[in-house]
C-alpha cells in the first residue's frame, strides 16, 4: 500500500524544521520544470533534476539552510526534482524569517556565483507570506573553501571567504558536515510514510541542534583562545612586513583593498587587488618543453652527454626523494616487529630504491660534476654508506646555496646569467651554462616530492 500525507500526516505540520508543506508544494508546482543555468561549475543535484533519477520518487532529497557559525539546522524542505533555484530561494527566505532585523547576511552556497544572479529579483516574486520585507538587509554571496577552487577563477575572489569582511576563519562547509553526519537518514526513512519521514528528520535535526547548543560554550572558548593566539602572531608579522615596505605603496594597497571591499556585488567596475595572474605548468608539459629545448640544442651542434638528458636526471632524483619519503613513513607506521609479508615487501621496495639510487649516482658526475668539491668546502661527506636506502642523501641543485651553485658546474665559471636565472627561477632549477644542456626545472615538478623546498608558498582558499 502506497502511503500519502492524508494517511500519514506530519505531527509537526511545518512547526519544526521542515517548511509548511502545502504552501511550499504549491510554490514548487507553479515553477514547473524550470532549468537551472550552469555557467560556471556543474552541481550534481542540479544536473539530475530532470533525469531518470527523479522518476517514480515522491522526493529526491532534502534541501536545507543552517547557521554557518554554530552549524545548527535552521530550515529544511523536500526536493521533488533535484536542487533547483526556486526551492533554494524558498528555503533561504524561510531561514531568514526569524532574523529580519539583521542588516548583514553572508549567504554561502556551493554555486553562489550562479544562484546569486538575480536572487533579489527572484525573492520579490516569492509568495506574499514569505517575501523579504527588510530593504536594508545586505546579502553577500560566498562559496565554501572546499568548493571554491573548482569554479572558474576569473573575478572569483569576491566569493572567497578569505577576502570577504566578517567571514573570519569560517570555511563555509557547514552544510557538508551536516549532510555527512545525516546521510544515513536517507536509507533509514525511505520506507516510511511522508509524515513519519518528516517527523523523524525533524527529530534528528532537533537532537543535533541540542547537542550543539549544550556544547556551544566550550566550543566558543576553544575558538576564542585560538583566535587570540593567532591574532597576536599575525599582528606582529603584519607590522614587521609593513615596516619594511614603502609607506606610499602600503597606503595605495590599503586604499585599493578598502575600495574593493566596499564595492557592491559583482564588483565589476573596481580594481581587484587580490587577482593574481599565474600560469601553472604540469609535469607532462614541462617535460615536453624540456625535450624540445634539448632537441634544439643538439640540432645546433650541442654535445649529448648521456642517453638520459638533464631533465630525466632531475625527474629521477625527485622520484627517488618521493619514494624515500613514502618508505620512511611506511617504516614508521609498521610495528617494531613486522610480519613476514611486510618484511618481504619492505625488502623488495628497498632493493628497487637502491637500483634507482645507483642509476642516479651514475648520472650525477655528468650533470653535477663539481658536487664533490662543493661538499668538501662545506665540510660535508658524501661517502657515508647508509644501512637503508631511504636515508641516503640525494643532492639536487635546489639543495645548494645560490651563491655556491657555480661550483657544481664543469666550467667552474661564476656566470652572472647562471646566478640570476638560478635566483629568479627558484631553488628547484638547474641553471643553464655554456657547454651543458639547459636543465631548467619547472615549478610543476615540485609537486612530485615533498622534500623539495620552494621559496614561496601558495595560500589556497
Amino acid at each position: 500500500m502506497v502511503s500519502s500525507h492524508s494517511r500519514d500526516p506530519s505531527l509537526n505540520g511545518g512547526m519544526g524544521y521542515f517548511v509548511c508543506r502545502k504552501p511550499y508544494d504549491k510554490w514548487v508546482q507553479s515553477k514547473g520544470d524550470e532549468d537551472a543555468i550552469n555557467n560556471c561549475v556543474p552541481l550534481a543535484a542540479l544536473a539530475k533534476q530532470n533525469t531518470k533519477f527523479s522518476k517514480g520518487l515522491r522526493y529526491t532529497g532534502v534541501v536545507g539552510a543552517a547557521c554557518g557559525r554554530s552549524e545548527m539546522f535552521v530550515r529544511l524542505a523536500n526536493l521533488t526534482k533535484g536542487e533547483r533555484y526556486s526551492t533554494s530561494d524558498y528555503v533561504f527566505r524561510k531561514a531568514l524569517s526569524s532574523f529580519l532585523e539583521l542588516l548583514y547576511v553572508l549567504a554561502i552556497y556551493d554555486v553562489a556565483c550562479q544562484w546569486f544572479v538575480n536572487l533579489l529579483t527572484r525573492l520579490e516574486k516569492l509568495p506574499p507570506h514569505i517575501r523579504l520585507v527588510n530593504p536594508k538587509m545586505k546579502i553577500t554571496p560566498g562559496i565554501g573553501k572546499l568548493h571554491e577552487p573548482g569554479h572558474k577563477q576569473v573575478n572569483h575572489e569576491q566569493y572567497s571567504l578569505n577576502y570577504i569582511p566578517g567571514a573570519g576563519k569560517a570555511d563555509g562547509e557547514s552544510m557538508e558536515r551536516l549532510w555527512g553526519e545525516h546521510n544515513n537518514l536517507g536509507n533509514a526513512t525511505k520506507t516510511m510514510g511522508p509524515g513519519s519521514r518528516e517527523d523523524q528528520i525533524d527529530a534528528t535535526a532537533g537532537g543535533w541542534n541540542w547537542e550543539k547548543y549544550v556544547t556551544l560554550g566550550t566550543t566558543m572558548l576553544r575558538h576564542y583562545r585560538g583566535a587570540v593566539e593567532d591574532r597576536a602572531k599575525h599582528v606582529l608579522e603584519h607590522a614587521g612586513l609593513t615596516g619594511n615596505l614603502d609607506p606610499t605603496i602600503v597606503k595605495r594597497w590599503e586604499e585599493q583593498c578598502v575600495a574593493w571591499e566596499k564595492a557592491p556585488h559583482p564588483k565589476a567596475n573596481v580594481f581587484n587587488p587580490f587577482a593574481i595572474s599565474q600560469e601553472f605548468i604540469g609535469v607532462d608539459k614541462a617535460l615536453k618543453e624540456l625535450a624540445l629545448e634539448e632537441e634544439a640544442r643538439l640540432q645546433a651542434g650541442g654535445v649529448q652527454f648521456h642517453s638520459v638528458d638533464a631533465a630525466g636526471f632531475l625527474v629521477l632524483a625527485l622520484e627517488i626523494k618521493d619514494t624515500q619519503a613514502k618508505l620512511t613513513q611506511k617504516v614508521k607506521d609498521q610495528q617494531r616487529t613486522p610480519t613476514p609479508r611486510q618484511a618481504r615487501r619492505l625488502a623488495e621496495e628497498r632493493t628497487a630504491l637502491r637500483r634507482s639510487i645507483r642509476a642516479y649516482d651514475d648520472l650525477r658526475p655528468i650533470y653535477m660534476p663539481g658536487l664533490a668539491m662543493y661538499l668538501e668546502n662545506i665540510q660535508k661527506t658524501d661517502g657515508v654508506v647508509e644501512e637503508y636506502p631511504e636515508n641516503v642523501v640525494i643532492w639536487l641543485p635546489s639543495d645548494i646555496a645560490p651563491d655556491r651553485l657555480y661550483q657544481t658546474h664543469s666550467s667552474g665559471q661564476d656566470s652572472d646569467d647562471v646566478v640570476q636565472k638560478r635566483q629568479c627561477a627558484g631553488p628547484a632549477t638547474v641553471a643553464s651554462y655554456p657547454g651543458t644542456p639547459s636543465t631548467e626545472l619547472f615549478f610543476g615538478f615540485n609537486k612530485m616530492s615533498r622534500n623539495i623546498a620552494t621559496q614561496g608558498q601558495r595560500t589556497w582558499g
